[in-house]
């Protein structure tokens, strides 16, 4: 099985440095380029499926090549970005200015932190394990997921079994995707 997990376009919260995990915000121009550009690029290859995260930053990228490719886009809520919570919309200076203590809490334990009004980072882990528990594994399937950053790193470290704290090494620019062969 073959995994293109790609990452959405570059929204105006991607270039402000703030931090928007369920919130949606507008695709730059440069966003609306990388979009035409990754439709193009995926025309010639193959995908079986295409899985998406509901948010518009995605699930409008996912659309246009499922409707591209003539098939079914499943949307699923497991492939949104972890909620921030009360941090949505800020920087990180914000956050540290506006909730001192919580910002100090989620620098000393990321993986157990509960964001204010959100989730913690173990939820988001579990949502994640839970999708890639549901899909159909299918051995010559190139299956396309449209989703977030935070969502491509946990995917494949479960996928590669490397330790959680390894994910932060790992990049993928707005508008790119990782290609994953699975045995």
């Amino acid at each position: 099985m073959k995994l293109l997990l790609l990452r959405h376009p570059e929204t105006v919260a991607n270039i402000k440095g703030i931090f928007n995990g369920w919130k949606d915000y507008p695709l730059t121009e440069k966003g609306k380029l990388q979009m035409k550009n990754i439709v193009k690029e995926l025309e010639k290859i193959p995908v079986d499926r295409v899985f998406t995260s509901p948010l518009p930053r995605a699930y409008n990228l996912a659309k246009i090549i499922a409707e591209q490719k003539k098939i079914k886009v499943r949307v699923y809520e497991e492939l949104k970005e972890i909620n921030f919570g009360k941090f949505e919309g800020k920087t990180f200076q914000e956050i540290e200015k506006e909730f001192p203590d919580e910002c100090k809490q989620w620098l000393d334990n990321y993986k157990t932190f509960k964001f204010p009004e959100g989730e913690s980072f173990e939820d988001f882990n579990e949502r994640i394990s839970y999708f890639l528990k549901s899909i159909e594994k299918g051995a010559n399937k190139t299956y396309l997921i449209v989703t977030h950053l935070g969502v491509i790193r946990v995917i494949l470290t479960k996928i590669y079994n490397w330790d959680i704290d390894k994910m932060w090494e790992i990049q993928c620019e707005n508008g790119k995707y990782i290609e994953v062969n699975i045995k």
